[in-house]
């Protein structure tokens, strides 16, 4: 769920609440996949609020 809210937030240009929900779905995760996957959403999230 946290996922698809940063997903969501991220989409609706809310980067920096984007952000804190994939940091709080990588804490969430149950593999290391899920927590590989979200760690580059998150880099992808905040890269793109600097550019």
């Amino acid at each position: 769920m946290h996922a698809a809210r940063a997903d969501l937030l991220h989409r609706l240009g809310r980067v920096s609440e984007a952000a804190e929900a994939y940091r709080r779905a990588h804490a969430l995760a149950a593999s290391p996949a899920d927590r590989r996957f979200l760690t580059g959403r998150l880099l992808a999230a905040t890269s793109s609020e600097t550019t």
